[in-house]
C-alpha cells in the first residue's frame, strides 16, 4: 500500500483519486456502520475494515445486520467468537496495536429491542467488548465495560486515539442509573477504562478526547443541568487520564450542540468542531497554542443537506473537513471538503468526488496520526437493478 496514495503533493488542496479497497458484488448488500485502521509501516502497512453488512432491498429484521471484517488485499477473517448467541457483535471498529498486531472493539445489545434489523439505539447498548488478532487467531476477548439497563454512546468515529506508545485509548459515554445520570469513562483497550471527573450533577449529552504531541489527553464534555443549562467542559490530563484539571467552561451562548471533534493541529492549536445530527452548519471554536482564550468561528455549508461530517488533520498539519452533501432529493450523494487557514478562514467547499445513490461516509486514524476517510455507496439505484457496492480510502495524513 503506498502511504502517499490519496494527495498530490505534500501541500496540495487537492486530492487525488481514492483507492478503491472492495468491490460488493453481492446484489443489494452494503457495508454500514464502518469503522478502520491501519497497522504496519512503510510498504508493509495494511488497512482494516469492519462494518455491518445488511441487505438493503429488505425491510426490518429481514435486513440481517452481519459483523464483517476486512483486510485490505487478503479478504475477509471471521469476527471473534461469542459465547452467547443472543447477543451477537455490533458495531465492531478495528484497532491498532503496540505488538504489531490489531484488534476489534464491538458492542452487544440487549436482545429484545425493537427494530432489530437496524442500527441499533444507543440505549439498548449494553457490554463493550475487545478482542486482539493475532495474525491467525483470535485472543479471548475482554469484557471493557457494561451498562446493564440504560446503554451507552459508543460513536468510535470520534471516540479513538492512540497512546504515545501506540495502546488504543477509547472513551464512552456510560448511562449509570437512569438515561439522564450520565459518566465519561476513558482508558485503554489494553488496561481499563476509568471515570474522567465531571460533576455528578450534570447530565452528559456528549464527549470527545484527543491526544497531543505531549502525550496530553484533551476532552470537551457537553453538559446540562437545570440550574446552569448547557454548557461546554474542557480537561486535561497529562497521564493518561489518572489525574484531571480542574474543569475550565468554554464560552458559548448558544446551543453547544451533541455531536462534538476535537483535533490538534501542527502548530499545536486545538480545534474543537460542534454539529447538531445531521446539521448544515458546523461550529468551529479554536484554542492556540499557549492561549487561554478559544476564538469562535463558524463553517456554514452551501445549499444542499449534509448527511454526514469526517474530520481530521491532513498531511499539512491542517484541519479538513469532508462533507456527504444531498443538493436535492433527486440528485446523488456527492462528497465536498473544505481546509482550514490559519488567520483567513475556511475555503470554500469543494466537490471531491462524484455522486452515489446512497452513501455512508466514515473515517478513523492510525497510531502515526494517519487520517483515514472513505465511503460505500451504490453505483446505481437499489430498486432498479443489483447495484455494485464500492468501499473507497483516502490516506490524507501521513
Amino acid at each position: 500500500m503506498d502511504a502517499n496514495h490519496g494527495v498530490r503533493d505534500a501541500c496540495s488542496d487537492s486530492l487525488a483519486e481514492p483507492m478503491q479497497v472492495y468491490d460488493f458484488v453481492k446484489g443489494t448488500q452494503a457495508l454500514v456502520s464502518v469503522g478502520i485502521t491501519a497497522y504496519g509501516s512503510g510498504d508493509t502497512k495494511a488497512i482494516i475494515l469492519s462494518g455491518m453488512e445488511e441487505d438493503l432491498s429488505a425491510q426490518g429484521e429481514n435486513r440481517g445486520r452481519t459483523p464483517k471484517i476486512i483486510q485490505v488485499g487478503k479478504g475477509e477473517i471471521s469476527p471473534p467468537p461469542v459465547s452467547d448467541e443472543e447477543t451477537p457483535i455490533e458495531l465492531p471498529v478495528p484497532v491498532s496495536l503496540p505488538s504489531g498486531h490489531w484488534g476489534v472493539l464491538w458492542v452487544d445489545v440487549e436482545p429484545n429491542r425493537p427494530h432489530r434489523g437496524e442500527v441499533p439505539s444507543s440505549f439498548y447498548l449494553r457490554r463493550l467488548w475487545f478482542a486482539e488478532y493475532n495474525g491467525s487467531n483470535w485472543e479471548p476477548a475482554r469484557l471493557l465495560l457494561t451498562t446493564p439497563r440504560f446503554g451507552m454512546d459508543w460513536d468510535a468515529h470520534h471516540t479513538i486515539r492512540y497512546s504515545r506508545t501506540g495502546e488504543p485509548m477509547i472513551m464512552v459515554v456510560a448511562r449509570t442509573d437512569s438515561v439522564f445520570s450520565n459518566k465519561i469513562m476513558f482508558g485503554g483497550v489494553q488496561s481499563e477504562l476509568r471515570p474522567v471527573p465531571v460533576d455528578p450533577k450534570v447530565s452528559v449529552i456528549g464527549a470527545t478526547f484527543t491526544i497531543d504531541s505531549s502525550g496530553t489527553v484533551l476532552v470537551v464534555a457537553s453538559v446540562q443541568s437545570n440550574d446552569i443549562g448547557r454548557q461546554l467542559l474542557f480537561l486535561t490530563s497529562s497521564d493518561g487520564g489518572i489525574n484531571w484539571s480542574l474543569p475550565e467552561t468554554i464560552p458559548e451562548t448558544t446551543d453547544p450542540g451533541d455531536r462534538l471533534s476535537l483535533q490538534v493541529d501542527s502548530q499545536q492549536g486545538i480545534h474543537l468542531l460542534i454539529w447538531n445530527g445531521n446539521s448544515d452548519a458546523m461550529k468551529h471554536l479554536v484554542l492556540p497554542f499557549g492561549s487561554k482564550e478559544w476564538t469562535k468561528y463558524s463553517l456554514a455549508s452551501p445549499r444542499g443537506v449534509t448527511m454526514r461530517w469526517a474530520n481530521g488533520i491532513d498531511r499539512c498539519g491542517r484541519l479538513v473537513i469532508i462533507r456527504e452533501v444531498m443538493r436535492s432529493p433527486t440528485e446523488l450523494l456527492v462528497l465536498e471538503k473544505s481546509h482550514w487557514r490559519d488567520g483567513i478562514g475556511w475555503t470554500p467547499f469543494e466537490r471531491v468526488y462524484p455522486g452515489y445513490f446512497g452513501m455512508h461516509l466514515f473515517n478513523g486514524v492510525t497510531p502515526d496520526g494517519e487520517w483515514l476517510t472513505g465511503w460505500t455507496g451504490d453505483r446505481v439505484p437499489v430498486n432498479e437493478v443489483a447495484p455494485v457496492l464500492d468501499l473507497k480510502v483516502w490516506m490524507v495524513a501521513q
